[in-house]
């Protein structure tokens, strides 16, 4: 969504508790990334990584929106079966 992409991005802050140990997760990997951007690799050529996050419309991706609304189903099922 675009307020995770805002809050990725520092734009935003994360206040909901269950979610910060994600999010921390989510700055940590991308802070990695972006310091490999500056390094070089053992043989001296220079790391090509970058990472970029902007939000992107339902509409304009409907692969990944596709995947997401099955992988909520699955787990959904998989959740529900467990109760029973």
């Amino acid at each position: 969504s675009d307020l995770i992409i805002k809050q990725i991005n520092g734009q935003y802050r994360c206040n909901n508790a269950g979610l910060i140990p994600l999010f921390d997760d989510c700055r940590s990997i991308a802070s990695e990334i972006k310091m490999m951007e500056h390094s070089k690799l053992a043989d001296g050529t220079k790391c090509r990584v970058s990472i970029d996050m902007s939000h992107v419309y339902r509409n304009d991706n409907k692969v990944a929106d596709a995947l997401a609304n099955e992988l909520a189903r699955e787990v959904e099922t998989a959740t529900s079966g467990a109760a029973a």
